[in-house]
């Protein structure tokens, strides 16, 4: 028992991991691993998006700074109206320089002061003198602390390009320490020489550095990203306040694992930056993976526990159906094994009983079968003797008749003798052609014989080698007469055509008898596809002929062969037989 048990559990527990387990295993990790792909496409596309509009609220920004400095330029039209590349450009810091007039400069850089809430101060210093504006409209107290601020490396006198000074404290504010940034341009007399302009001053306006920070601010970390804004290489805002102020690469902040989505901008040469860690980013699909294999560690250990029920379940009734198979296999039949359960373990004892019981009968059947051998075998022999002696009685009526000079009547004889010989001689699945044909002109001589009328047979004069089932003519020919000619009296016409072809070959069988309507045709057609083997009246089934060859063709061929039936009131009936192009091979 022990023995039958074990085989069953490492049977099962094999087949198990190897259809169960595996598998399972195998599509946790690939639809994680899918997942996994599937969540950093995600997550990739989303913090593109978000590093993609941060930048270009930050871009904007400059942007607005860039364009309002350079809103001091217009065009002039000389008084002659002669335009001249002198006067394409001028600048209204030039015409405030040469009136000499203070209070219309800084007038002028307070209209600039008041474009923007985070704007704090303007400052334009030049060769001619510096002006300074601040948010309350008071003049700076320390002009040389601006301008030891603004004048580091970031200054360039020749540039024609928006300058960027990075975050610093405004300490030339009395009483005000808030941290700001500035923008600066410088201005060139344009009405004079293109090549070297002449240099005018540079404008400065200092920003609230809260304004950028408050773009920044605008997302909020979620998996513990790491958010920084560059300049020039230098951190100017980061959700991780120790970086601001340091220059870095900024790949240098990221491990393995860790994700890095930037924007950058070449113009101002700035670039927005969110380093993602791999363990905050895929925190949640780690708690979810950790679950699914902790619940597939569940499932394995309750599916082994449920095959040790199921051994022991199994071991006990096939141990006894061993058991009782010893003592079948030594001859002894009267056994019967115990149905203790409705499952199929009591199914397949119930069916062992049944078994035993048919095998029993089956023991004595064939038992009686041997003695009935003898018996059979002298019914066959009997049974040979009577088509014999039909066709030796009708070879004595043909000599008969040939004795009295009745050769017609010894026509008839031999027709009617090769036609039974043909019908219930010995059986051949295919002849050739021109076998069929030989019967169907012997028919056809029967009946010209017989009736009233008279029947043309026309009959191919190449082709008749082809391979053909055995009597596929002459019930179509027998049917052409009864439905067709007959009606007519009698008298007509049937033509049997051969056409050959790669694969196939037609056979056309037609006569020019009475035809048949659609309604007909239709009939016809529903009885040769039903399952009846004919038209049945009082007495027995009629008409079975052409149903029985429908039938045998599709059953022999298959598709693309068969029978095909055509006809026409008063015009007659075509029957086409299709089959293979093959010929006969065997002796006719």
């Amino acid at each position: 028992m022990v023995k039958v048990r074990k085989k069953i559990f490492v049977r099962f527990t094999i087949i198990a991991i190897l259809l169960g387990l595996l598998p399972m295993i195998f599509v946790v990790i690939g639809l994680f691993s899918a997942m996994e792909n599937q969540f950093t496409r995600v997550m990739s596309g989303n913090y593109l998006q978000m590093v993609s509009a941060l930048e270009d609220r930050f871009e904007n920004s400059f942007k607005n700074y860039d364009s309002l400095t350079k809103l001091t330029y217009y065009y002039s039209t000389p008084s002659d109206n002669v335009f001249s590349i002198k006067n394409f450009y001028s600048t209204a810091f030039k015409d405030l320089l040469d009136r000499g007039n203070t209070a219309d400069v800084e007038a002028f850089l307070n209209n600039i002061l008041n474009f923007d809430s985070s704007v704090k101060g303007t400052h334009f210093i030049s060769e001619a003198g510096d002006y300074h504006v601040d948010r309350i409209n008071t003049y700076i107290s320390d002009k040389q602390s601006f301008k030891d601020i603004v004048m580091t490396d970031v200054y360039d006198p020749s540039s024609k390009n928006l300058m960027l000074y990075p975050p610093h404290h405004t300490g030339y504010f009395p009483g005000n320490i808030a941290t700001t940034f500035t923008v600066a341009r410088n201005y060139f007399d344009t009405t004079g020489s293109i090549v070297n302009p002449e240099y005018i001053g540079t404008l400065y306006i200092d920003v609230d550095i809260e304004a950028l920070r408050r773009i920044a601010e605008s997302y909020t970390p979620t998996n513990g990203e790491t958010i920084f804004f560059m300049v020039n290489g230098e951190c100017w805002i980061s959700s991780d306040p120790s970086l601001e102020g340091k220059f870095f690469d900024p790949a240098s902040l990221t491990k393995q694992g860790d994700m890095m989505f930037y924007d950058t901008d070449e113009k101002y040469n700035m670039g927005t930056y969110i380093i993602v860690t791999h363990s905050a980013l895929f925190s949640s699909v780690s708690i979810l993976y950790s679950f699914s294999w902790a619940l597939l560690a569940i499932s394995a250990v309750l599916f082994v526990g449920g095959m040790v029920v199921l051994s022991n379940r199994l071991s006990k009734p096939l141990n006894g159906m061993m058991k009782e198979m010893k003592r079948l296999e030594k001859g002894d039949f009267e056994i019967c094994l115990p149905v203790e359960s409705e499952d199929e373990i009591g199914e397949l004892s119930k069916r062992f009983n049944e078994m035993i019981h048919a095998l029993n009968e089956y023991v004595d059947k064939v038992y009686r079968s041997q003695l009935s051998q003898k018996e059979a075998e002298c019914t066959a022999l009997k049974s040979q003797i009577y088509p014999h002696f039909l066709y030796n009685t009708l070879e004595v009526i043909r000599m008969t008749a040939i004795s009295n000079d009745d050769e017609k009547v010894a026509l008839m004889i031999e027709s009617l003798s090769e036609q039974i010989h043909y019908l219930i001689g010995p059986v051949n699945d295919f002849v050739p052609l021109s076998k069929e044909i030989d019967i169907v002109e012997k028919y056809i001589f029967l009946l010209n014989s017989r009736i009233s009328g008279h029947i043309d047979l026309s009959i191919p004069s190449s082709g008749t080698k082809l391979e053909v089932p055995k009597l596929i003519l002459q019930p179509i020919v027998e049917n052409a007469y009864i439905h067709g000619i007959k009606p007519n009296g009698g008298y007509g016409r049937i033509v049997i055509e051969v056409e050959r072809k790669s694969s196939k070959s037609l056979i056309r069988i037609m006569n020019n008898g009475v035809g048949m309507n659609a309604s007909e045709l239709e009939a016809l057609w529903i009885r040769l596809n039903s399952d009846e083997p004919g038209v049945r009246d009082e007495y027995n089934w009629k008409s079975i002929g052409l149903k029985n060859v429908y039938d045998r063709l599709h059953l022999i061929y298959g598709e693309g062969f068969g029978l095909d039936i055509e006809s026409l009131v008063d015009i007659g009936t075509v029957v086409t037989i299709t089959v293979p192009n093959k010929e006969y091979e065997g002796d006719e």
